[in-house]
């Protein structure tokens, strides 16, 4: 890890003590929650690399190809997810740390697996079209 200033030292330890706090809450609670890195102020290069490094690389990392790409990799602390977002042009728009047994973008709306549900209940309709 790169050398911090006592001051950036202290900003890495604020940002991980929410992360330990968030985990414990989500054991107690269930209730996921999110840390908006670059929200923070004052997070210097060096500050988020000793944060991404003390939370490490877990087992999982996740690609979202859709209207902007987003990049979803498990810590190694299991429920702690490093989320990078990046524009079209592929820029980083936000990065996040997210909380939860399983990252909020991953879950399927009401919305969406109810058409999900309608489609499996008309896949009958779907194979009789397509062998006329």
């Amino acid at each position: 890890m790169s050398a911090m200033t006592p001051a950036e030292q202290e900003i890495a330890e604020k940002v991980l003590s929410e992360v330990e706090t968030g985990l414990a809450s989500l054991l107690e609670t269930g209730a996921s929650s999110v840390i908006d890195l670059r929200m923070l102020p004052r997070m210097s290069e060096a500050v988020y690399q000793h944060v991404q490094e003390a939370l490490g690389k877990g087992e999982t990392s996740i690609l979202i190809d859709a209207s902007a790409r987003v990049e979803i990799v498990e810590s190694a602390c299991p429920g702690v997810w490093w989320a990078t977002y990046h524009r079209p042009s592929g820029e980083i728009a936000t990065e996040i740390i997210e909380i939860g047994f399983v990252p909020r973008l991953l879950a399927a709306g009401k919305a969406e697996t109810a058409v999900g549900l309608k489609r499996l209940k008309n896949r009958g309709i779907g194979k009789a079209q397509a062998a006329e």
